[in-house]
């Protein structure tokens, strides 16, 4: 989804495919860019407060994720058009790990309705790949106010 998009070049890329380092990243001797160190540092703690607001509050770690990363992204050198996707497509990436070692500890305790779980799977699928088909259509702007939107309405 992202790969394509010019804003995060040589964010995790081959130099020899023609993406320029971020700033303040460092290179391998082979050639590959490195994180930035900041990075080492704010998203970890990043996990930390969205794990903690997601525990003590109730709400989901994307809702935080997605608003932090957006914000976080450009100062470590992922250009502000590409840093809405990729906060979305992070915040997802996160959420599949963190939802799955969610589900096994509710599965051990029995919790889970896995009849309600297979019923579901379709439409999430779908619903999924069409939400990601319409935030890859939509503009950066467009999509910024859609998340801020839905923001608003999460806290109301």
């Amino acid at each position: 989804m992202l790969a394509s998009t010019s804003g995060l070049a040589g964010f995790g890329q081959w130099p020899e495919h023609g993406s320029p380092v971020p700033p303040g990243s460092r290179k391998h001797p082979e050639g590959a860019a490195t994180v930035s160190p900041l990075m080492y540092l704010l998203f970890p703690l990043l996990g930390i407060v969205a794990g903690i607001l997601a525990g003590l509050l109730g709400v989901g770690g994307g809702l935080v994720l997605v608003a932090a990363l957006a914000w976080l992204l450009p100062l470590v050198g992922v250009a502000g058009e590409a840093a809405g996707d990729a906060a979305l497509a992070s915040s997802l990436a996160s959420i599949v790990l963190t939802a799955a070692s969610s589900a096994r500890a509710h599965a051990r305790r029995g919790s889970v309705l896995w009849p309600t779980v297979a019923w579901m799977v379709p439409g999430l699928l779908l619903g999924a790949w069409l939400g990601s088909g319409v935030a890859v259509a939509l503009d950066d702007a467009v999509l910024r106010w859609i998340v801020a939107g839905y923001c608003l309405l999460a806290a109301w």
